[in-house]
């Protein structure tokens, strides 16, 4: 890597901490991106023809390389030692960085979203894609003089709000300052792990109660009430019910999710064997398995990702990094302005198990 630009930018950032100055964050805050993405404008990441980075560390790595901070647990600096160090000024985008480095951790959100937009205000008018005109009928072929089945794209009569996710932090600097960055990354992985249950939340509400604009998914009734009596022919008649889309992705709480996986059809000898020894949850019917805490055990929330879900959003992930940086990190709160609608009706059911 050629560090030579790097090295310059970093004089100005060590220039900038001493005299703890938002520069750098007003800037990023004007353009509404992040820091890292500002840092890349000012230092970019060499890419090949395909788009891929060359080099290892991206622009605000280089940075943390140049300045010493490290949170690998075989080598890692304190939180003081951050704070007092000269690229203290990069502090609240390292904060950011592990959270959603925890988002990444979780099951993604944005994994079963079919499109996501930028959107300006508090609030946006969803989109979404209408049925065919005529159903049933082929969209590549019709009679001689016969109209063709129509595709509609219209806006919902109602908007979608836009709505916080996000974590106040609950610890003091002075709890933290003798920690090592390799512990304190630890805590910031479990407020993104969170912050992205919050999330998938919300998706699963839109498909059992709707979006505020449209009402609930269609249904599919189990064979015998309660998750107890749960059967692979319940999950096979909510596969087929998703026809001519695919049901790709199912959120479930943990007790439905363990009674899937006990289902004797789910315990042949690869997959049994793929699960013990990687822990990764085998895909019922292929659909991926999204655990959600506040889902019921009444129902399967299920949805072909790729047509159901659209994500608005204002913003990327923001720190209070004015509080971070005068080590008023009790007072600090990180979130992200974002809201959800439903794209395509018929890309959504569930499977209801309560009766």
């Amino acid at each position: 890597m050629d560090l030579t630009h790097s090295k310059d930018i970093s004089k100005k950032i060590e220039h900038l901490s001493r005299s703890s100055s938002l520069e750098l964050y007003n800037e990023a805050n004007e353009k509404k991106i992040s820091i890292s993405a500002l840092l890349e404008e000012m230092d970019p990441t060499p890419r090949d023809q395909f788009g891929k980075p060359e080099w290892p560390l991206d622009a605000f790595e280089r940075q943390l390389m140049l300045f010493g901070i490290r949170s690998s647990e075989y080598s890692s600096i304190t939180v003081q030692e951050l704070f007092d160090g000269r690229g203290m000024i990069l502090a609240p985008e390292w904060f950011r960085r592990q959270i959603i480095k925890g988002m990444q951790l979780y099951a993604d959100a944005d994994d079963l979203v079919a499109v996501s937009s930028k959107v300006n205000g508090p609030s946006f008018q969803p989109l979404y894609i209408a049925s065919p005109s005529q159903k049933g009928k082929s969209l590549a072929k019709f009679g001689q003089g016969a109209s063709m089945p129509v595709v509609t794209i219209l806006y919902r009569d109602k908007t979608i709000s836009l709505n916080d996710y996000g974590r106040a932090f609950d610890f003091s600097y002075k709890v933290i300052q003798h920690s090592d960055l390799s512990e304190l990354k630890v805590v910031l992985w479990y407020v993104g792990y969170n912050i992205q249950n919050d999330k998938i939340g919300a998706i699963y509400n839109l498909v059992m109660s709707g979006d505020g604009t449209v009402g609930a998914a269609g249904s599919v009734s189990a064979g015998t009430a309660g998750v107890d009596n749960l059967i692979y022919d319940d999950l096979v008649n909510l596969f087929v019910a998703f026809r001519p889309f695919k049901m790709t992705r199912i959120i479930v709480n943990t007790v439905v999710e363990a009674k899937i996986l006990k289902l004797t059809e789910f315990k042949d000898p690869q997959a049994g064997f793929s699960f013990q020894r990687t822990g990764d949850v085998m895909t019922p019917l292929g659909a991926k398995i999204a655990v959600y805490s506040g889902a019921s055990s009444d129902y399967i929330a299920a949805l072909d990702h790729r047509f159901a879900v659209k994500k608005g959003y204002n913003q990327e992930l923001l720190i209070e990094h004015d509080k971070i940086i005068d080590r008023k990190i009790e007072q600090a709160a990180v979130s992200q302005e974002l809201g959800y609608s439903v794209f395509l009706e018929d890309a959504r059911k569930y499977l209801d198990m309560s009766s």
